[in-house]
């Protein structure tokens, strides 16, 4: 046996010789078997493409028939004989079309409840926020109460000052809470206006009882946490018209201060003087 093989690896070359290695007779019938496995998850990928494209068609075939029955149906006399194979496909397309329609109303009804959700569960955070419930007792004591003209009162504009620095919840809910920049601009704006109201000695005091800048920022505050559109659109629509204002509010605030406390030191020079 030994001296048939030597003559045949002779006869064949040398390169032939390593095809009877004990490694080539373990490893070829693993190949051999990876390769039929390949080929069986092959067949079985395609006998379930073959499946599915059936039952596609079958399911298609059963709108049709049901298409045609129906259709057929709402015909009678000699109309009934002039059903065609086109007037079958137009009406199972219409079929698709409704479907396709209604489950995307479906898709947009879903979309629009998790909206609702999700503004619901952010406008029960914020009626928790502690900071947003200190706002609605600012409003209530300051406007309803008339505390806030009745601070502006103190002289050399320290009332101004702490109505001003009372704003400051109102300004944190929005810039962080909120987070709207227009309406953090529209508070701002609300509350400069207030306090060069209230730099006007006496007639400003008086003019800030009518104001009440706390409870308009409260009720601006309260519509975009209830997504009160019309609130909405009138601060986004005067972003710009606030940020210019800020800019020459508080240049004005500036003169008109200035202007008082020179008023109020000339006064107060004259009355001296006179004893």
């Amino acid at each position: 046996m030994t001296e048939i093989r030597k003559k045949w690896v002779d006869s064949t070359g040398p390169a032939l010789e390593a095809y009877f290695t004990v490694e080539a007779a373990l490893v070829l019938p693993i190949v051999f078997a990876c390769y039929l496995f390949v080929a069986l998850i092959m067949c079985f990928i395609y006998e379930r493409c073959v499946l599915e494209q059936n039952a596609c068609r079958l399911s298609v075939w059963m709108e049709y028939v049901d298409g045609y029955e129906k259709l057929s149906g709402e015909m009678s006399g000699e109309s009934k004989t002039e059903l065609t194979e086109q007037d079958l496909c137009t009406y199972l397309l219409q079929c698709l079309e409704e479907e396709e329609k209604q489950q995307e109303a479906e898709r947009a009804a879903a979309k629009g409840e998790e909206i609702e959700r999700k503004k619901r569960e952010k406008r029960e955070r914020l009626e928790k926020d502690p900071t947003y419930n200190f706002c609605s007792k600012i409003s209530r004591w300051m406007d309803k109460f008339y505390l806030d003209p009745i601070i502006g009162l103190i002289p050399g504009g320290v009332g101004d000052i702490v109505s001003l620095t009372l704003t400051v919840p109102f300004i944190y809910v929005a810039a962080t809470k909120i987070k709207s920049i227009p309406l953090t601009l529209a508070i701002i704006y609300n509350s400069l206006v207030d306090m060069l109201i209230g730099a006007i000695p006496v007639l400003g005091d008086i003019i800030d009882i009518f104001n009440k800048n706390h409870k308009k920022n409260y009720k601006l505050l309260t519509g975009f946490i209830e997504d009160d559109k019309e609130i909405k659109h009138e601060v986004n629509k005067k972003a710009i018209f606030c940020g210019i204002a800020i800019a020459i509010l508080i240049f004005l605030i500036c003169l008109v201060l200035k202007f008082v406390g020179e008023l109020i030191g000339y006064v107060w020079e004259y009355f001296t003087g006179l004893f």
